[in-house]
């Protein structure tokens, strides 16, 4: 579940707690401080609406809920934007114009295939790390990448900074694996290809919200745990490659229609 879009008044979070199944809930760090910049530059209102970050009832509600065992605690970032991408992006026209190129990425960026590196990295995700833990007692342990671009570096970073688990987008219906210590969960959005056979599926709190019934059937499956695999290196490889051309393929469709 990634808590995206958290706007109603925690009546879909009580229902989804009362099925009492386990499942990944997914934070996203700057969401929790509108008062936070990025790089000296205003975050609030420039990049997400007010409406966009998580109402002090959830952040309450986080720090009651944090010990619950049924809930695997995952970290999406620490900003979710790339800054020189969201720049061109309001150049383009931004959201009224659904312009390119997509900003919101923060390890690697397809529009011109460079990313952090390293000490870039460490130093985003130690700071959303440390955010969540010092706001709501939680500490994740899983990493799930913006937009799931992420490169070697960013698996290192992962693994360094004490995280058990990483998620990938499942484009070759992979299963769980191992990989430099860290075992990689691919996930499928619900209702897409692979969502019936991948070992983690997803959708977001604010689909929840306005269709609990339909969205909330994927837990009746849920299970604790997972079977781990051994890597399959050409499929990995393979859906590497397929995230990062879909992520720029949409950017193509956007920019030539």
């Amino acid at each position: 579940m990634h808590f995206q879009g958290v706007r109603d008044d925690g009546d879909a979070l009580e229902k989804l707690l009362s099925l009492e199944r386990p499942f990944i809930a997914s934070l996203v760090p700057i969401f929790m401080d509108k008062s936070l910049k990025n790089n000296g530059k205003n975050v609030l209102e420039r990049v997400y609406s007010e409406e966009q970050y998580y109402p002090p009832w959830f952040v309450g509600a986080l720090r009651k809920i944090g010990k619950n065992p049924n809930i695997i605690w995952a970290q999406e970032g620490m900003f979710h934007y790339c800054e020189p991408c969201f720049e061109e992006f309001e150049k383009n026209g931004g959201r009224k114009n659904n312009s390119a190129p997509d900003p919101f990425h923060e390890h690697l960026c397809v529009s011109n295939w460079k990313g952090q590196n390293l000490e870039e990295q460490l130093k985003s995700i130690k700071e959303g790390k440390t955010l969540i833990s010092d706001l709501t007692g939680i500490v994740p342990r899983v990493y799930c990448p913006p937009n799931h671009l992420h490169n070697k570096e960013t698996l290192l970073a992962a693994r360094n900074l004490g995280f058990k688990y990483f998620n990938v987008r499942n484009f070759m219906n992979l299963q769980a694996y191992n990989e430099d210590g860290l075992t990689i969960l691919p996930e499928a959005k619900i209702g897409e290809m692979h969502n019936e056979t991948s070992p983690v599926i997803y959708t977001y709190y604010g689909n929840l919200i306005d269709d609990f019934e339909s969205h909330s059937e994927m837990l009746d499956k849920s299970e604790k745990g997972f079977k781990i695999r051994e890597k399959p290196e050409f499929k990995a490889a393979v859906n590497q490659v397929a995230v990062q051309g879909y992520k720029k393929l949409r950017d193509w469709k956007k920019r030539f229609g």
